[in-house]
């Protein structure tokens, strides 16, 4: 089945992108947790495959690192990447980041931020499970002024992951163009963008944004929460509050629609203002008791929590809320 064909969105925005001087300031940020005492950082940088495994962490990376075509990296449970400012992780291969409930792959800044992850094209899925990607800037590096995680002709399965504290021109949290992807059981929290996208901007691209959690993420033009321009969507279960922007819908805004463009829509919690989801910020925004989110998703059995109850909304409902 083709990806839905178009000229993307992204693409022709890019010209006039690079004519433009941006002058936005950098989010606040604190500072990443130092290595355990009496630990070095292993140094990474260049063209890279394989398996980084947690004996070797935390991983330095101060130089650009690649994943060439037809080769995979492989990033374990609990391993931690802390890049120089600037730096980028660009992915021609695939890339499986497989942390665990209790130990997520992070990566995030050394210092101030980083350049973020480009994944094109590829022979296969590029895969992220209980991983954390925070503390990107891509802002200050215009060569690639879109997605602090950015898909292009590819495809991606992005499971309990947290997304935040990122910023981009275009999808704060991330882009996805012409691409495939399933978004599943995730958390985009103070993500910022300044044309499209404060979490996400999909463009010309197909799959499933099921039980997500969207949270206090900021753009200065279109669309706080998600922005979609042609593709389809299944879009269920998801919790979307607190975003902002200066025009278009803050949760969930379309650019454009076309014929072949089919969207679902449904439990999901969409209120601007007046009713609370209840979210526990002191601990990754789960669902606090009391919560309108819980029991209020697909009631289908393919939908149930980890539990057997019918399906909260938000990151943690569906068979992946056990986390």
């Amino acid at each position: 089945m083709e990806k839905p064909k178009s000229a993307g969105l992204i693409s022709s925005l890019l010209m006039a992108f690079a004519m433009l001087v941006l002058s936005w300031g950098c989010v606040n940020r604190s500072l990443p947790q130092e290595p355990e005492s009496g630990r070095e950082s292993s140094v990474l940088k260049d063209t890279i495959s394989g398996t980084l495994n947690l004996a070797g962490s935390p991983y330095f990376v101060d130089g650009n690192i690649y994943v060439a075509p037809q080769t995979t990296l492989n990033i374990e449970a609990g391993v931690r990447l802390e890049f120089q400012n600037g730096i980028t992780l660009k992915v021609d291969g695939l890339i499986r980041c497989l942390g665990s409930a209790t130990q997520p792959v992070v990566l995030t800044a050394r210092v101030d931020d980083w350049g973020g992850i480009h994944i094109d094209g590829g022979t296969g899925p590029s895969v992220f499970e209980y991983t954390v990607i925070e503390k990107a800037n891509v802002n200050n590096f215009a060569g690639f002024p879109y997605g602090v995680l950015a898909v292009t002709n590819g495809e991606i399965s992005l499971k309990n992951c947290i997304l935040r504290d990122n910023s981009a021109p275009y999808g704060g949290g991330m882009v996805l163009e012409r691409s495939d992807f399933t978004i599943q059981n995730c958390i985009f929290w103070n993500n910022s963008a300044f044309y499209y996208g404060g979490a996400a901007l999909i463009d010309s691209s197909r799959g499933t944004f099921v039980n997500n959690t969207v949270f206090q993420n900021q753009c200065n033009n279109v669309g706080g929460g998600v922005v979609m321009a042609f593709g389809t969507l299944d879009f269920q279960n998801n919790i979307f509050y607190q975003n902002s922007a200066t025009t278009g819908d803050p949760r969930l805004a379309f650019l454009t629609t076309d014929s072949s463009e089919v969207v679902t829509n449904a439990y999901n919690f969409l209120v601007l203002g007046g009713t609370n989801p209840m979210l526990d910020v002191t601990d990754n925004l789960r669902l606090l008791t009391g919560s309108p989110c819980k029991d209020a998703g697909n009631p289908d059995g393919i939908y149930q929590d980890a539990d057997g109850s019918r399906n909260d909304q938000g990151a943690y409902g569906g068979p992946r809320s056990d986390w």
